[in-house]
């Protein structure tokens, strides 16, 4: 692990033993034990999975199949039980950190809390996944086939709607952004995130948008050959999400 003027830098390797540790060693009894979520190959395709083993988990720039959602909005979960004349609401389950979260996911994250946390549609389990999860970002560090986060100004090299946010550089990872509740939990294995201050990342990451290739914010007929012949599609247009916090 390497700090520079306030720039963290973990490698791949160090950040995994970070995972295994607080998934086998909290750093007292009273701290959070939690399971671990991150892509991983199923022996077909690489998808969000649970992790046994830290070495199984892909630290590439690979698209997981699926998104992480079922992990706060699963198919089937287990509401209550029946003892008796009693019902029991059952127990949260173990905290989780889903590692290894794609800027586009998070944004359909954040989509699906301004859906399910207030209204007429909130949903107190939704609530209890979000609280009890953390999540932790890594940007893409190349346009994919499908991508569509430049159609959507979605900034797919950034995101702040995690816990913590890792920039992908080779054999390391360079930290963009940590939320409070990733500073509290992450600073006993990672003690440089106590003093690490947002604002000042900004800069390089603005520095790093600049220097990369640009993409169009509208889909055109050289992108998706469906849309030859068609004009292009109006969309919305805005700030990354960065900027606009």
């Amino acid at each position: 692990m390497t700090t520079t003027k306030g720039e963290i830098t973990i490698s791949k390797v160090n950040i995994k033993k970070i995972l295994g540790k607080m998934v086998t060693s909290p750093p007292s009894p009273n701290d959070t034990q939690y399971r671990l979520v991150a892509p991983a190959s199923n022996g077909k395709k690489i998808d969000f999975l649970e992790i046994t083993d830290i070495d199984e988990i892909i630290m590439d720039d690979h698209i997981p199949y699926k998104s992480p959602k079922e992990f706060f909005f699963p198919r089937c979960e287990k509401l209550l039980s029946f003892c008796g004349d009693r019902v029991e609401p059952c127990k949260p389950e173990k905290p989780t950190i889903i590692f290894g979260v794609k800027p586009c996911d998070l944004e359909a994250l954040d989509v699906m809390a301004e859906v399910f946390m207030e209204g007429k549609f909130k949903d107190p389990f939704f609530a209890a996944h979000l609280e009890n999860n953390l999540l932790i970002g890594v940007g893409c560090s190349n346009k994919k086939e499908g991508c569509f986060c430049n159609y959507l100004s979605v900034d797919m090299r950034y995101s702040n709607k995690c816990d913590l946010f890792l920039e992908n550089i080779e054999d390391s990872y360079r930290v963009c952004y940590v939320s409070g509740k990733g500073r509290e939990k992450l600073s006993p294995f990672i003690p440089e995130l106590s003093v690490f201050e947002n604002t000042n990342h900004l800069r390089q990451c603005l520095q790093t948008m600049s220097n990369a290739p640009t993409v169009s914010s509208t889909p055109t007929a050289s992108d998706t050959p469906e849309l030859q012949g068609k004009p292009p599609l109006p969309l919305p247009q805005c700030e990354p999400a960065f900027l606009t916090k």
